[in-house]
């Protein structure tokens, strides 16, 4: 079931975990996005991750996982990008 998959995209940023890509934001012809998936390779999935507070809308950012030392929770971190700039 792949209702869940993300419009096409280019210039988001996406991290691998095991067997899943995690993709947040980047652009199309016409907006910036600010959404959030993951693609599950072991069982052919998207799913649409919500979130309470979701970054404004980027294309051209940097994603890496963090993980807390304590917990060993990974959290997925964006840095920089652009939003409705000239270019």
């Amino acid at each position: 079931n792949n209702i869940n998959k993300p419009e096409g995209r280019f210039a988001h940023a996406s991290c691998v975990s095991e067997d899943q890509i995690w993709i947040f934001g980047g652009k199309n012809n016409t907006k910036y996005f600010n959404d959030f998936f993951c693609y599950d390779f072991s069982i052919n999935k998207w799913s649409k991750i919500i979130t309470q507070k979701a970054p404004e809308p980027r294309a051209w950012h940097s994603a890496f996982w963090i993980t807390d030392r304590k917990t060993k929770n990974l959290y997925f971190t964006i840095f920089g990008g652009a939003y409705k700039c000239a270019y």
